[in-house]
């Protein structure tokens, strides 16, 4: 395949998954409550924090691959509006460890009941082997991802 076809895809694909993202939020509206105030990234690092059960600073930032003043960044907001917690390691006392409020695990599963409303309502109109085409495609494109990660 040339780079023009390979960027023609691209283009493609990346239309077509912003358009999905907008008629679901159209649809069924958009899973998040204005009072949460968050944006898809913050709650991106909300989910690698719930992933990682807790993590220091260090670790989150590898998680995110972005650099740690960065994730810092992204924490001092998330701990500012109540979703993040930092507390001071007990086995060492120079670490600080980041985890879920209790507010954050309630609001992030009801935008996930509400998202997953929205995928079984897809599912069930593409029906049952599409879906599973379409499972198969993620899950190649899941692995393509994982094996330039472990090649960099």
């Amino acid at each position: 395949m040339t780079h023009d076809q390979a960027l023609q895809y691209a283009k493609t694909v990346f239309s077509r998954i912003e358009f999905i993202k907008t008629k679901m939020f159209q649809q069924h509206g958009s899973p998040f409550d204005p009072e949460m105030d968050l944006s898809l990234d913050q709650f991106h690092v909300l989910i690698v924090v719930r992933d990682l059960g807790h993590a220091s600073l260090t670790e989150l930032a590898d998680a995110l691959d972005v650099s740690a003043p960065s994730a810092s960044g992204m924490v001092d907001r998330l701990v500012q509006k109540g979703f993040l917690n930092r507390e001071t390691c007990e086995e060492d006392r120079r670490k600080v460890v980041i985890e879920l409020s209790s507010r954050a695990l309630r609001k992030m599963a009801a935008v996930e009941e509400k998202l997953l409303a929205s995928l079984v309502d897809l599912i069930q109109r593409i029906g049952p082997d599409t879906t599973e085409q379409w499972c198969s495609v993620l899950a190649q494109i899941k692995d393509a991802l994982e094996e330039k990660g472990t090649s960099e």
